[in-house]
Order: C-alpha cells, then sequence, then structure tokens
C-alpha cells in the first residue's frame, strides 16, 4: 500500500490538494508532506470561482464567513460580458436556473416559445443572479422564502494568496508535514520508471511512494521528470499573454459579478475584492504587442493602480495524460485553460476529489491511472469547448475576432451548436460542469436563436404562456428588489 505522500509544490493547487488530503486520508496512516519553494511567488491571477468551489470548502468544514474575512472574498453571482458579440452588447451569464422547473420541461423551452411574441425580451430577465447583480444586490438564498430562490447559485472572488495561506494553516494543523525548499531534481527508479524521490537544494532527499505535481506551468514531476506530452489548444484558444494589476477599491466596481470586458485582441477582466480590485488584459501576441497591452491596461482601469503591471505567458492546452506511473498533476502543471470562466480552481477541486475517490495501492494504480485520465480529459474538453463558445460566436470585424468567427470548430463544439440552432436542446452529460443553463446563457448572449422548439410547450394556451412567464419575471423583480446591496450586505457580515 502506498503511504507516503509527496506533494510537490504550494500555492492554491498544492494546498488544496493538501486540505483535502488531510480532510480524506489524514486519519488513515498515510503519511502527507508538501514541499515548496520559498523563491516562487504564486501565479495569483485566479481571484474569481464558481459555485461548486462553495462545496469545496463545506466539505473542508470551513466556516463560509470565516472563510470571507480570511481571503477578502466578495460574493460572485456571475460574469458581465461586454462587447463580445459585437461592440456595444453586453449580457450577465448568472450562476444557478432560469426561471423555474414545475411546468415538466426545461423552463427555457417555454421561454423559446413565447419569446416569437416579444423578439426584444432578455434571457437574463429569467435569471435570478442576474437580474440581482445588476441591481448590486445580495442574499444567501432561501427556498423557504420562495421556491425559486432554490435555483440561486453563488460563487466568490478571493484573494488566491490569501486562500493558500488560509489552508496551509488548515493543513499543517491536520498533520500536514510542510518543507520550504527548492527541488533541484526528480529521480526515477530504472526499472519500472517510477518516481521514487525528490532532490532539494539543501542537499537532502525526500523519498515517496506517490507523488503530487503541483509546480506550475513547468510540470517538474509529470511534463519534465516523466516525459508525459503536451496537447495545445491554440488552435481554437489563441490568447497567450496577460498582464495583471491590482487597483484600489471603489464602490463604483464593487459589484457581484465578475467583468470580462472584449478589446480588439482579447478581453479585460476585472474583480473586486475587499481591499482591491484584480485586473487583467488578456491577449494574443500576434495580434498585440506586450507595450501595447500595458497601456491598454492602464488605460482602461478605472482606479488607482497599486504596481506596476506583471507580464504572464501561457498556452492553452493540457498533458495528455494527468497520472502517469505514481504521479498525478494538479493545477498548472496539469494544464491550463484561460481564465474567462474562472475553471481553474474548480479543475484543481475536481482532479484532487477524483483523486481521493480512485487513490489506488501500488496493485490497483495501472486501471485506477486509465480511469481518472478519461474522467480527466472528459472534463477538460468540455470546459475547452465552452470556452471556445464565447469566442466563435462572436460578429466582430477586428482580425482576432474574424479569425474566431471563420476557424473549425472542435466536433464535439459544432454537434452541440448545431444541435441547439436546430432543436433549442442543449445536450448535457453527467460530470459537464457547465449545465444547459450556461450554455444558454452564453449561445442568446452571442446571438444564437433557436429555429424551433419543443412539441410539448405547446400544452399551454398563449394567454396561459404569457401569464407564467410574466409571474415569473414579477417574482424575481420583487424579490431582487428587496435583498440588500451587496457591499450593505457583506459589511455586515464581517461585523458579525
Amino acid at each position: 500500500m502506498w503511504k507516503k505522500i509527496i506533494i510537490a509544490g504550494g500555492g492554491t493547487a498544492g494546498w488544496m490538494t493538501a486540505a483535502l488530503l488531510a480532510k480524506s486520508l489524514g486519519r488513515a496512516g498515510f503519511e502527507i508532506t508538501l514541499v515548496e519553494s520559498p523563491n516562487i511567488p504564486t501565479v495569483g491571477v485566479g481571484e474569481a470561482t464558481v459555485p461548486s468551489f462553495m462545496h469545496f470548502n463545506r466539505l473542508l468544514g470551513i466556516d463560509e464567513r470565516h472563510l470571507i474575512k480570511q481571503t477578502k472574498a466578495t460574493y460572485k453571482l456571475g460574469i458581465q460580458f461586454v462587447d463580445w458579440e459585437k461592440i456595444g452588447n453586453d449580457y450577465i451569464h448568472g450562476f444557478g436556473a432560469l426561471g423555474d422547473q414545475a411546468a415538466g420541461l426545461p423552463f427555457y423551452h417555454y421561454w423559446f416559445r413565447w419569446l416569437k411574441s416579444n423578439p426584444t425580451a432578455k434571457l437574463e430577465d429569467m435569471s435570478l443572479c442576474a437580474v440581482s447583480g445588476r441591481k448590486r444586490r445580495f442574499v444567501h438564498p432561501d427556498p423557504k422564502v420562495n421556491p425559486i430562490l432554490g435555483g440561486m447559485g453563488y460563487a466568490l472572488h478571493i484573494d488566491a494568496g490569501l486562500y493558500a495561506e488560509f489552508l496551509k494553516q488548515y493543513s499543517t494543523e491536520r498533520g500536514i508535514k510542510h518543507i520550504q525548499a527548492d527541488i533541484t531534481g526528480v529521480n526515477l527508479n530504472q526499472k519500472t520508471g517510477f518516481i521514487s524521490s525528490l532532490n532539494l537544494a539543501d542537499s537532502s532527499v525526500l523519498e515517496g511512494d506517490f507523488f503530487i505535481d503541483c509546480t506550475g506551468f513547468k510540470s517538474m514531476l509529470l511534463g519534465q521528470a516523466l516525459r508525459v506530452p503536451f496537447v495545445s489548444w491554440k488552435q481554437w484558444l489563441k490568447t497567450d499573454s496577460a498582464q495583471v494589476l491590482p487597483t484600489a477599491l471603489t464602490q463604483d466596481n464593487f459589484v457581484p459579478y465578475t467583468r470580462a470586458k472584449a478589446h480588439h485582441a482579447g478581453w479585460q477582466w476585472r474583480i473586486p475584492l475587499q481591499h482591491r480590485v484584480g485586473n487583467g488584459l488578456v491577449y494574443s501576441s500576434e495580434h498585440m504587442t506586450d507595450q501595447e497591452a500595458e497601456a491598454l491596461l492602464l488605460e482602461q482601469i478605472d482606479s488607482e493602480p497599486l504596481m506596476a503591471p506583471r507580464k504572464l505567458h501561457f498556452e492553452a492546452g493540457m498533458r495528455e495524460r494527468f497520472w502517469e506511473k505514481n504521479c498525478v498533476a494538479v493545477g498548472l502543471s496539469s494544464g491550463f485553460l484561460e481564465p474567462l470562466e474562472s475553471t481553474s480552481i474548480h479543475i484543481i477541486q475536481t482532479t484532487i476529489s477524483r483523486l481521493v475517490t480512485l487513490f489506488p495501492n501500488a496493485d490497483t494504480n495501472e486501471v485506477m491511472a486509465k480511469r481518472f485520465n478519461a474522467q480527466a480529459t472528459f472534463e477538460m474538453e468540455r470546459i475547452r469547448d465552452f470556452i471556445i463558445l464565447h469566442y466563435a460566436l462572436n460578429h466582430r470585424d477586428d482580425p482576432f475576432w474574424r479569425s474566431l468567427s471563420e476557424m473549425r470548430l472542435p466536433d464535439s463544439l459544432e454537434e452541440k451548436i448545431t444541435l441547439f440552432k436546430k432543436t433549442g436542446y442543449i445536450h448535457y452529460e453527467d460530470g459537464d460542469l457547465f449545465a444547459d443553463t450556461n450554455w444558454l446563457s452564453v449561445l442568446f448572449g452571442q446571438g444564437v436563436r433557436p429555429e424551433n422548439s419543443m412539441y410539448m410547450v405547446n400544452t399551454m394556451s398563449d394567454e396561459q404562456l404569457d401569464k407564467y412567464i410574466s409571474s415569473i419575471r414579477h417574482q424575481i423583480v420583487s424579490l431582487t428588489d428587496n435583498f440588500p446591496f451587496h457591499i450593505d450586505y457583506l459589511t455586515r457580515l464581517l461585523k458579525s
């Protein structure tokens, strides 16, 4: 049985891994050690999360109020996309449900039929999260107040560096051994090819049975030592650089959603925290120089910069396998999908949750690794498709955007878009991060409309249908008008 687990690397990936292993395996006789360099800073741009992040922290037994205080967090109800379909157009991809689920079919099929008589209606008006976000209001959902509230989802904007420190304390208090040292080499067993140990800068050797690679883009264990190839998705996701910059917080940008504003060669994010605003300009180096990107970022920010911009370089894609021999990669060492839909922390979370579920002994390693890799590949490819969707369905004239609207899509994405256009049906499989309502928000926001609706929606008369839609819209407006403002809600929570 493999009992000695080594986590190579800290940051968000390393300490999320340590925390979940401490919670799930710490009392089962496992010896878990995390070694991280004192000299490598955390990338620290993944400050927005998705609703599954809340489930992860509940699993660890972390109190939400305490987490928000420790990570300088704010609430997030979705993402606002500005100028994506065309300049002047914006929409909010809100979390949670659309409408209600009381009429048999998913609500949006009834809305499709209703839309034919109300062509200027906005889909986001049927989203409790989107409407609440527009009003800058937030409250914890309570289905006892109104059943529609049960479909409301939320996540957090967090300071990723503070979150890693928070989980470091959580993990070490639960028995995780912490070593600060640079990793200078990875040693392989000459007979099996498995990793046997790590060389550290202080000349010590750290031996283990199972290794988790959290070394970031370097992928020192999985990529360099075990030579697992990198599969690039640059042909679809063409941005490869970012300029990042924190700015001062103002009341104008203290909103309960992330903003993603398109520009001629990519897009720019804005993420409000309690103590600052995270900003980043993502771009294609083929269509914008680093100097142009830095200048545009400084021009577009709406509050005082707190430091000089910092450049990051990346390539969208994933390792051919996440699990090879006795090593699993977590986080950037396994692959990267740009931060458009805030999926980086979610992928860390699902990778380590999958590892805990499938954690093997030496005799079951091969079959478990095969199942693990199949699930990880499925997840990454579906998230990849969802992100490509935002780029492909645009009607902009810039060369960068035109190249994206004209590119050949992955077959899996092409099939999904065609199915929706013809029928209004959105195919959803078990294991997809993004549900049908998530896809619908982006498809509609990018200007796609279905040609037909499902036959069952005709069981309502026009009058019944109009009354049904109007009732839901009225409930959403009434509820959100009575929500407290996000800034007031958070202020009261922090004082409690």
